[in-house]
């Protein structure tokens, strides 16, 4: 795991063993195996936000001699059912860059948002962001959208309705009217239909102050 992650990320060794010693989930993480060693991995830690919990999905690495192989793909499926099964309506991560939040996009989540976020262990010793907090700008996938769109109108009061669509999750599909807090899922209706990461950015969730939870979902 210390290969695998420094010739990821690039990280010192100091970082990754305390990484790998103090804050991985031990024995829970996700991974794929090959050739009797670990080719692909990936862990998801829960931060909170006014009660809310979020997974966040972290070191999502692969072995260069085994990319291309749908390893990753295979990771991040398996990680958003898990979230969903957890009864987590929301999963986040922070792509290295531009091309990786446009790869992520593909698996529902949404736009980076301008405003970043701190992600650090309860006691303040460990970073789970980039070590810049400017650079700490999450994408957001919603996992179950009933219950994430009752959250987002009991925040906001809002009401409205929209047509989702979401190729992964069959029971994020529908016609959902949304009415303060309340929320109706029907076959059809009238409203804007959106894909589950333009419903991200069209009723973004608004978190930015994040306490850490615990390890894995």
């Amino acid at each position: 795991m210390m290969r695998l992650w420094r010739e990821c990320f690039g990280d010192d060794e100091a970082y990754v063993r305390d990484y790998l010693l103090s804050w991985r989930p031990k024995g829970k993480s996700f991974v794929k195996r090959a050739d009797g060693h670990i080719v692909a991995a990936a862990d998801v830690h829960l931060f909170g936000c006014d009660g809310t919990d979020v997974a966040y999905i972290f070191g999502v690495m692969t072995d260069r001699r085994y990319r291309g192989r749908g390893l990753a793909s295979s990771l991040v499926a398996e990680i958003l059912e898990s979230v969903r099964n957890a009864g987590c309506c929301l999963a986040m991560l922070i792509a290295g860059d531009d091309s990786l939040a446009e790869w992520y996009k593909g698996f529902g989540f949404s736009s980076r948002f301008a405003e970043p976020v701190s992600l650090v262990s309860s006691d303040g010793s460990f970073d789970f962001g980039t070590g810049c907090s400017e650079l700490n700008r999450v994408q957001f996938r919603i996992a179950d959208v009933a219950a994430y769109l009752a959250l987002y109108s009991e925040r906001t009061g809002s009401s409205f309705s929209v047509a989702v669509s979401d190729s992964a999750i069959e029971e994020n599909n529908g016609f959902f009217t949304v009415e303060n807090g309340t929320v109706l899922r029907s076959a059809n209706g009238t409203g804007a239909a959106v894909t589950v990461p333009q419903l991200a950015d069209l009723y973004p969730p608004c978190l930015s102050h994040f306490s850490y939870v615990g390890r894995r979902v």
